[in-house]
């Protein structure tokens, strides 16, 4: 991925701020947010409507570890509500710091990575690369 500075800047997990990636994302238009809810639904704070997480593609998912501390481990999936059309991102603990209400929606979201993607699946040593929640268990 290439940075504000022309410079190239890999995606892997640890490697990339979270403002980084969320100032791309708001640079992509998705400037909104949601939070997880009970019953593995997404509510989105522009609108303010529930919606199931199972509606969601989340083939764009940038997995963080802290910097200093690997077990600060976290999601973001863009998404877009599907009553208002609002743009945002829902930002998720994984792991053992992850909620109920996380777990299910991680659980839930729809992924189909494309062929050579990372993303929880995929890049962080998962043996079952169908298993979308590695660390949440």
């Amino acid at each position: 991925m290439e940075t504000t500075d022309g410079s190239e800047h890999s995606t892997g997990p640890a490697d990339m701020p979270l403002s980084d990636v969320t100032d791309n994302l708001e640079e992509d238009g998705y400037g909104g947010q949601f939070r997880a809810v009970d019953g593995g639904d997404l509510q989105c704070l522009t609108c303010r409507e529930r919606f199931p997480a199972s509606s969601q593609s989340a083939d764009r998912v940038s997995r963080l570890e802290g910097a200093s501390d690997p077990a600060d481990q976290l999601v973001v999936v863009p998404l877009v509500c599907p009553a208002c059309g609002a743009a945002g991102s829902w930002i998720s603990s994984y792991g053992p710091e992850a909620t109920a209400e996380d777990t299910d929606v991680l659980l839930a979201l729809d992924r189909e990575p494309e062929e050579g993607s990372t993303g929880l699946s995929t890049d962080d040593g998962n043996p079952n690369p169908d298993d979308p929640s590695p660390g949440v268990r």
